[in-house]
């Protein structure tokens, strides 16, 4: 009986990154190969618990254990690969990737590779998030050859689980708020910037500002102050209290923002240009830019 084969053809690259911008651990080259092997040969049985700590994992032993797997009907010499995906989202618009490891029949991938990959992928914040998981499976002959189980769209063992990520030294908080010379030095007036999504995934914050010809002539002074300085109503005395330049007075559009320590305060720059401007502010960078908004 003539046995029905399906032919695949694929370069593989396997990243540690989003689908967008892929990082990989490379499987081997794919060749031409033939295939007589079914989805169904294939069961995996998750066994990824509902919470994971990647710190702690880390420290006990490096791995994640993922699902341990059952198959029939493998070809000789061939064995099976697996690829895990994981993302914010069901519908794993954007996601990162692993190369599982078989420790005998369980697959794992390690902590701090996970790490990694969650950082390029997800956020670089230290909030636990939820994630989903799916797996792609490729049949490996020879160590050579590579062939996808299934077509392009064929993923096993779909799963969710809550990944906390290691503790980061980082902190965004959710809103920031510029003050000086637009308001009269009020913190508790304090003018918010504009901001969407989470701080870690979109360090960013932006304010449109008016500077008259006036206030460029004498100098526009200002800070800013994050969320919590704002909720306060006054100023804070402690580290990330309120940013602004390292010398006061410093004039230039752009630059370093600096964070003040709980002993020493930081400088208030002194913008010298007129008109509509865009105040930028990048809390990872740790950079401002003032840009003149077209008319």
């Amino acid at each position: 009986m003539k046995k029905s084969t399906i032919a695949f053809i694929a370069v593989l690259s396997l990243v540690f990154a989003s689908c967008d911008d892929d990082w990989t651990e490379a499987l081997p080259q794919v060749n031409p190969q033939e295939q007589a092997f079914a989805v169904d040969d294939i069961t995996l049985k998750s066994i990824v618990p509902e919470a994971v700590n990647l710190q702690e994992a880390y420290m006990k032993d490096n791995k994640v254990k993922l699902f341990t797997e059952s198959v029939n009907n493998l070809p000789a010499g061939s064995k099976i690969k697996y690829e895990l995906q994981f993302s914010k989202t069901a519908d794993f618009a954007k996601y990162g990737t692993l190369v599982c490891e078989m420790d005998s029949d369980t697959a794992v991938v390690r902590a701090s590779d996970f790490q990694n990959a969650y950082v390029a992928a997800i956020s670089r914040g230290s909030k636990a998030k939820q994630l989903y998981l799916r797996y792609a499976a490729y049949i490996v002959k020879d160590g050579t050859s590579v062939v996808r189980v299934g077509d392009p769209n064929t993923y096993l063992g779909a799963s969710q689980v809550k990944v906390t990520p290691y503790p980061s030294d980082l902190v965004i908080e959710n809103n920031y708020y510029l003050l000086g010379t637009i308001n009269g030095w009020s913190v508790a007036n304090a003018i918010k910037f504009d901001h969407s999504g989470d701080p870690y995934d979109n360090p960013v914050f932006t304010l449109k500002v008016n500077i008259s010809e006036s206030d460029a002539a004498s100098g526009w002074w200002w800070k800013v102050v994050p969320e919590s300085t704002f909720r306060n109503g006054n100023w804070v005395d402690a580290d990330n209290a309120a940013y602004g330049v390292v010398e006061n007075g410093d004039p230039a559009a752009e630059g370093s923002l600096v964070g003040r320590t709980a002993k020493n305060d930081v400088g208030a720059g002194c913008l010298k240009m007129s008109g509509d401007l865009l105040l930028t502010i990048n809390l990872e960078d740790g950079t401002y830019a003032f840009t003149p908004i077209a008319k």
